[in-house]
């Protein structure tokens, strides 16, 4: 069996972005699949729009079968609580298909927001 290239998919939206436009500063999320896991990497700042396409991401990962996703959030400047929302919102959806959701590492005002929230148990102990 020929090794197969991992499946990309790319998203970047900016605060207050509508369908086909992109505003500065984005948030750019991509997404892949190494082996079972799904590794999605979010640079930027997550706000409204945002949440709601880190949900979007993951949920395509699961449908395409991927039960264990792994969020890199090392690069993300800003995440607001609509970000955190939609971030705790993919979760479920990986935890309610039986999979891992594993996210971190955090920058230190992301990682500020998940203490504040108090959703830290939640995003495991990297998040932190």
């Amino acid at each position: 069996m020929e090794p197969t290239e991992p499946q990309r998919r790319s998203h970047e939206l900016g605060d207050n972005a509508t369908a086909g436009t992109v505003h500065a500063p984005p948030v750019s999320i991509e997404s892949r699949q190494v082996g079972a896991t799904g590794v999605m990497v979010i640079s930027g700042e997550l706000g409204l729009e945002g949440g709601d396409a880190v949900e979007v991401a993951v949920a395509e990962l699961v449908a395409d079968g991927i039960s264990d996703v792994s969020v890199d959030a090392g690069s993300l400047t800003f995440m607001d609580s609509s970000g955190l929302g939609g971030l705790l919102a993919a979760r479920a959806l990986v935890v309610d298909a039986g999979g891992t959701f594993r996210f971190g590492p955090a920058t230190e005002n992301v990682a500020r927001l998940i203490d504040l929230a108090g959703v830290h148990d939640l995003l495991g102990p990297e998040a932190t």
